[in-house]
């Protein structure tokens, strides 16, 4: 039994014929056992304290936010589902996601200056009448980041055209995850 380095990539196959495959540090990121493939999830958490309103029309972020430290694709596909109300009728509000190389904790509210924005603005939804809730889902993939590099994920929000934008964020809606 050995290792062979293959650009930061060892694989071992031992007497049964299973490969196992380690990252630079040592760690397992993947297993071929009896012809079946198993692979590590690395998923980040939410973190933050979620922003409970905002009159901005311009994108700010929303407070949550998550790390992650690509591993093995350097690929992460982020999405956040939630519900929003606004207090002016017609009116509404989205969200957006953004990255950032490096450990950042953005605060609700705060300029999202230096941010890169990776997928289209949330369902920019309007209520029918003040506070009616209404859903909110953002999707993105951000490819090409250098693995073994932290990189911070986070929505930002915005109200449509005015009144008061009440998002409804949860953690458990807010998901990060290397693909």
């Amino acid at each position: 039994m050995s290792l062979r380095p293959i650009g930061g990539i060892f694989l071992r196959l031992d007497a049964s014929g299973n490969l196992t495959v380690y990252d630079s540090s040592g760690t397992v990121v993947a297993k071929f056992v009896g012809g079946l493939f198993s692979g590590q999830f690395n998923r980040a958490t939410a973190l933050g304290t979620p922003i409970v309103n905002t009159t901005s029309t311009v994108l700010v972020h929303s407070g949550l936010y998550a790390q992650i430290t690509p591993q093995v694709s350097g690929n992460i596909l982020a999405f956040i589902i939630n519900n929003m109300a606004n207090n002016t009728a017609g009116d509404g509000g989205g969200v957006t996601l953004l990255w950032r190389q490096g450990a950042f904790t953005p605060s609700a509210g705060s300029s999202i200056a230096g941010w890169t924005q990776f997928s289209a603005p949330g369902f920019l939804g309007t209520s029918n009448a003040s506070n009616t809730l209404f859903g909110s889902v953002a999707l993105g993939i951000v490819n090409g980041l250098i693995n073994g590099q932290v990189y911070t994920i986070a929505p930002g929000v915005n109200a449509q055209t005015g009144g008061t934008l009440t998002p409804n964020f949860n953690a458990n809606g807010f998901i990060v995850f290397e693909i």
